[in-house]
């Protein structure tokens, strides 16, 4: 969780998690449960956002940033849509980043 500022995703961090992922994920199952994970953090932390005790502390690096375009690349890989498993995907991703060098 971050601030908000004039950038994109470039607000100071306020709190994180790590949440490793499940052998059977798909997209719809890794969505869901990462939206429950926020959710629950949100709550844990906010008392403290609210009342100001919670500082932010600055992100390093770029971050990313992916546009509606980016995904005509790896559009293909989606063969069951929401239902396509994370293995699948991460595999295959892996397999198209080689062939382009």
């Amino acid at each position: 969780m971050h601030f908000i500022d004039e950038g994109i995703d470039t607000g100071c961090l306020l709190a994180r998690q790590k949440i490793e992922p499940h052998p059977d994920d798909t997209l719809k199952t890794s969505y869901d449960r990462l939206k429950r994970e926020i959710e629950k953090l949100f709550v844990k932390e906010w008392p403290e956002i609210f009342s100001g005790k919670k500082q932010g502390e600055p992100q390093f690096g770029k971050g990313s940033f992916h546009k509606r375009s980016d995904f005509k690349a790896v559009e293909h890989l989606l063969t069951e849509g929401w239902d396509t498993p994370i293995k699948y995907l991460v595999e295959n991703y892996k397999k198209l980043n080689c062939e382009k060098k």
